[in-house]
């Protein structure tokens, strides 16, 4: 999976026992090159189980796991009819995949945090490149409802 900016969009919601359920979705900003000729850009989306835990006064770690799916979105350029009109063709492969990740919410104010997260993706059959495995480093701003 090639590196770049990746913008995460979730949610997460957890009991009184701090156990929960988090859905996360997440893609490449800027289209990547495929094999140096082909655009395409990646999609991560996946539903995770939720343990969270207090690890200091403002400070909490939320450890996932789920499962969700890898879509890649391939982007051709082409001729389309007789007359020789330019059109796009997009070319979708999906991949179910397993996740797994950790965080530390740390509370700035109030109920604003930041959260330095780590993810690992196991995408089985994913012959479109030379690994299953796929790490994303990522920083999160949020915002918790009720109490933390």
């Amino acid at each position: 999976m090639p590196g770049g900016m990746y913008p995460d969009f979730w949610i997460q919601h957890l009991n009184e026992r701090n156990l929960g359920f988090e859905i996360e979705g997440t893609f490449r900003y800027h289209k990547a090159v495929y094999n140096n000729f082909q655009l395409f850009r990646p999609f991560l989306y996946d539903a995770n189980l939720v343990y969270s835990r207090r690890l200091a006064a403002k400070t909490h770690g939320d450890f996932m796991g789920g499962a969700g799916a890898e879509t890649l979105v391939f982007y051709e350029y082409g001729t389309c009819g007789l007359i020789g009109g330019g059109c796009s063709v997009h070319l979708n492969s999906t991949h179910f995949l397993l996740h797994g990740g950790f965080g530390v919410r740390y509370y700035a104010w109030k109920s604003l945090f930041v959260r330095p997260e780590v993810h690992y993706y196991f995408i089985p059959n994913n012959y479109q490149f030379h690994s299953d495995n796929v790490f994303r480093l990522a920083a999160s701003v949020g915002w918790t409802f009720g109490k933390h």
